[in-house]
């Protein structure tokens, strides 16, 4: 099927180019080794006499074609290979790639005539190698090259342009265009058929080729094949983002699921710490992301018995055993018996309300991540044969439900609460304070049937609000203050189906899968109108989208 590129990028699983439009619509060639450090773009395209509204775009998984809407016989093909390549091929058009300045790049002629771009900011180099009618062009100024061009006139006939990239030296030889066009398209629908959806459900596809394009190739820091969370924007692969990819994964691709939490887990410090973040240049430790590993684990295991094999079982175990003690042990409030997060994006939630009068804060949610987290670590210790740890897991998941109740749960419902003063966010209306919803298996019917009542305060016509729509804090595309979020509602629309509030689960479900036909699969959304905000091609959205599937098909529950 033929995508949106409007509001999609173009790459293929595992490449580390990808073409998408500027905000000026232009067309971009970006490369993004270096993650957040990455240039925003590698070469900016001119199509001379035809202006950006001249330009149409036919987007598949093998393929984006440039037309002109005046000029039918003007045609421009991109094509990503199987490795670090970007194959063009022109014809009709007059196309010049114009390089983004930066200091030290320069531009080398080869003995063969082909050109290496050595792009000096990011530590890497683009070989360029040229058929029919190509001009290259820059000048030399005392240490750099300035005004770097590629020419393609494909106004004489057929000219074509392939490009690799690479740290120190190209391995092998290129490929050639319709043989990279015919391995991405059998590539993508090899690697979309074990998910076993409709392939003629448009939003299904779009979200597969969403999770297949996202990914990139393993390279320095990176371990394993990566799924990033976006080529445009969000280039790199964060400790919380990649459970929810994990689940996306698992049926079809366990191992690869697997490795997403390993490219994560592989890095983690002594203390037990996880990376908030890693791309091919670095981990990333300013942050740190919530402890959801818990709940993912038997999200895995009921989606593949790949995860109940004991090896992995064990290896899980032991590295979630390692952050949990992270938590226990250098984030404890040990008066309260409660862990806290030091910064906003610690949660994840990065800007929500609960945290604009300071930190360090405790809130709810942690501490029903952390219960969680011991008790599968209990469950998981229990069959790994480690009977004295099953025991402790138990003790302190226990302790800290008690102390989630005393301090944090009040008449009017769950609060968080800052550790210099005690004193509780009075004006908030954060969705955060809800998520004890995880732990429903440990509460008093009461509390789980107030809980679930809340929430309706936070639905609107598209899924659950951040931030309660009267809320002072509110604000339209405000990121976690308002918008619908793909991983939150997963979290509740799971929590709402295993505690038997199926209808109510069934319900949030179709909604959130009502939401890419408006806004793609965007990072977040507008709770009313269903409006996509920041990015569009985000792939824990189209992820859960997947995921979703399942609940929206449940709902025969009794109630509400």
């Amino acid at each position: 099927m033929t995508l949106p590129f409007t509001h999609l990028p173009f790459s293929r699983y595992g490449n580390w180019f990808a073409l998408s439009l500027g905000k000026d619509r232009s067309l971009l060639i970006r490369e993004l080794h270096g993650g957040d450090y990455a240039a925003p773009y590698l070469f900016r395209l001119d199509f001379a006499d035809h202006s950006p509204e001249d330009l149409s775009y036919a987007l598949k998984a093998e393929e984006l074609m440039v037309s002109s809407r005046k000029a039918p016989d003007c045609r421009l093909g991109v094509v990503c290979g199987e490795r670090d390549d970007l194959y063009i091929r022109c014809l009709g058009f007059r196309v010049t790639l114009e390089a983004k300045p930066e200091r030290y790049h320069s531009l080398v002629s080869l003995d063969q005539g082909d050109y290496e771009y050595q792009c000096y900011t990011i530590n890497r180099k683009i070989g360029l190698r040229s058929k029919g009618n190509v001009e290259f062009r820059s000048r030399w100024v005392i240490s750099e090259s300035l005004d770097v061009a590629v020419v393609l006139n494909g106004k004489a006939g057929t000219a074509e342009l392939a490009l690799r990239s690479y740290r120190v030296m190209p391995e092998g030889d290129f490929s050639n265009y319709e043989a990279e066009k015919f391995g991405a398209k059998e590539h993508f629908v090899r690697w979309a058929a074990p998910f076993g959806e409709d392939p003629e459900d448009g939003y299904t596809r779009i979200a597969q080729y969403v999770l297949w394009g996202n990914f990139v190739h393993r390279d320095g820091a990176l371990g394993y094949d990566a799924l990033y969370m976006n080529k445009r924007s969000m280039t790199n692969i964060w400790s919380w983002d990649n459970c929810f990819s994990a689940i996306a994964l698992a049926r079809a691709h366990p191992q690869s699921a697997l490795e997403q939490l390993l490219v994560i887990l592989d890095h983690q410090d002594k203390s037990g710490v996880l990376p908030d973040y890693v791309n091919d240049l670095l981990a990333s430790y300013s942050c740190v992301k919530p402890p959801i590993y818990g709940w993912t684990i038997p999200k895995l295991r009921e989606r593949n018995d790949f995860f109940r094999d004991r090896e992995v079982t064990a290896l899980l175990y032991d590295r979630i055993t390692g952050l949990t003690r992270f938590w226990l042990e250098h984030r404890m409030v040990q008066d309260w018996g409660l862990c806290a997060y030091w910064h906003g994006n610690d949660s994840g939630w990065d800007n929500a309300s609960v945290f604009h009068h300071g930190t360090p804060l405790c809130t709810p949610d942690l501490a029903a991540y952390l219960i969680h987290q011991m008790d599968l670590l209990a469950e998981l210790a229990g069959e790994l044969g480690r009977a004295g740890e099953e025991g402790q897991w138990k003790a302190r998941a226990e302790e800290m439900f008690f102390a989630l109740m005393r301090r944090l749960h009040t008449p009017a419902g769950f609060v968080s609460r800052l550790i210099r003063t005690g004193e509780a966010d009075s004006t908030a209306g954060s969705l955060i304070n809800l998520l004890p919803l995880l732990v429903h298996y440990r509460m008093d019917g009461s509390v789980l049937a107030a809980l679930t009542e809340r929430l309706e305060e936070f639905e609107g016509s598209y899924g659950l609000a951040t931030e309660k729509p009267d809320s002072p804090y509110y604000r339209k595309g405000g990121y976690w203050l308002g918008p619908v979020w793909a991983p939150v509602t997963l979290l509740f629309v799971d929590a709402l189906d295993a505690a038997g509030y199926t209808k109510t689960a069934s319900r949030l479900a179709k909604k959130f899968r009502q939401l890419p036909s408006i806004g793609l699969m965007a990072e977040n959304f507008d709770p009313a109108t269903g409006e996509g905000f920041d990015d569009n091609a985000f792939a824990w959205t189209a992820g859960v989208y997947l995921i979703l599937e399942k609940y929206e098909e449940s709902g025969g529950g009794s109630q509400n």
